[in-house]
Order: structure tokens, then sequence, then C-alpha cells
């Protein structure tokens, strides 16, 4: 009976401490953004599924059905420091399709929308640039490149993530891989600018390869090659 008493005091003893760390870990959170952040880009990694399976999801969503043929657009942001106004070229004229939207790079999609980042390295899409939505307001990039459906993106530390839906959700796909620029063709033709300069292609067997083994780089531009224009 003494031992048994002296285990359940044991036990509640540590209970005790894991609801006292867990408390402070999420006051912590609530207190740091970045901290919040950083905890639900560890359960995305956590739930990320394996390669095959997402390979086969971003593939498909990379072969929908791209712009109309014969339409062209050329999304630009102006000189407004640090968040300009976001332009659109349709071939005859530029327009200011949404006079509230404000931000710091653009990237152009296969499906003629767009994804931008705004203020706080906010994520945002459109499809027309009317209207802008942010998938998901607690992921954060320094820049983007994809289609509406799968989507790469750099983040802080050079770190390289993932959306095949969306952007939604993130993952890292190629953890032990680092960028400072990213460009998605489509889902066979990303490319990619290491901190150093040095020039790879994303690989389907979920590895970086470097065509060119002297080649040095600042930034790279890729484009679709199937599917989309």
């Amino acid at each position: 009976m003494k031992s048994f008493i002296v285990s359940l005091a044991v036990l509640m003893c540590l209970s005790s401490v894991t609801m006292s760390s867990v408390a402070m870990a999420q006051d912590k959170n609530k207190a740091d953004p970045k901290a919040a952040w950083k905890v639900e880009e560890k359960k995305l990694n956590e739930n990320a599924p394996p390669p095959s399976n997402w390979q086969k999801t971003m593939t498909e969503a990379a072969k929908k059905k791209g712009s109309p043929s014969g339409t062209l657009k050329v999304w630009g942001i102006g000189p407004d420091s640090p968040y300009g106004r976001v332009y659109l070229w349709t071939g005859a004229s530029w327009s200011e399709p949404s006079p509230t939207a404000r931000l710091s790079r653009i990237s152009r999609t296969t499906q003629g929308g767009a994804w931008g980042i705004g203020d706080n390295k906010r994520i945002f899409m459109t499809t027309n640039g009317v209207s802008w939505i942010e998938p998901n307001p607690t992921a954060k990039l320094n820049q983007i490149s994809g289609n509406l459906y799968a989507a790469w993106g750099i983040g802080d530390s050079y770190r390289i993530f993932l959306s095949i839906n969306g952007g939604k959700s993130w993952f890292e796909p190629t953890p032990q891989a680092k960028m400072k620029q990213i460009s998605a063709g489509n889902f066979d033709n990303v490319w990619g600018v290491t901190p150093d300069g040095h020039v790879l292609k994303y690989s389907m067997s979920n590895t970086w390869e470097e065509p060119s083994p002297t080649a040095r780089l600042n930034q790279i531009s890729a484009m679709a090659v199937t599917g989309g224009e």
C-alpha cells in the first residue's frame, strides 16, 4: 500500500511539472508570434506527406488548365516603398485592379493569377487582381513562385517550403537544402539559387541536382514546360 501511495505521488508530481511546462510554452507562444509560427512550421513538417504522395498531388495540381489561349497577363509592383501598388498589363494598357493592394514581391502563375508577398512576409494570392486572399495567415515567406495549386517559397534562413493545396499549408520537402531564390515554371521545372550562387534543379526523386557545377547566378526564372502558358 505504501508503495502504491508513493508511486501515485510521483506520478502526480510529474504530471504537474508537465502541465506547467506546457502552460509556459503556450504563454511564450502567445507573447511571441515568431515562436507560434515556428510551432506551426514544426507541426506542418511533422504531418508532411511522404514524397511519393505529395509529388503525385503536386504533379496533378500543376497540370490543371492554364490561362485561355491568347491572353496576356503581366503583373507589376509600383515604386512605392516598402510596399508598392499592384498593376496588371493585359496587352493594351496598365490597370490597377485593386487600389488597396500593396506588395513587396509578386509572381505570375501559369493560370494567369498571381502570388504576392505583403507586409510582415504575409502570403497572398489572386486569380484576377481584384480580390486577394491570404490562404494561411500564420505562414511567412520572403519569396514565392509556382501556380495557384502548387507553389514553392523561400522562408527565413534560406529554408525551402512547398504547398500543394493552394497555400493552405506548407512543409519542407528537402530540409537539408537551402536557397536564396526559387523559380517554379512547373512541377518538373523547378530551379533554385543557393546562398553562394550555385544553380540547382529539383528532381522528382526529391533531391536537388546541379546540372552545371561551374555556373553561378544571383537570380533565375523558369518557364512552364507542360500545361498552362
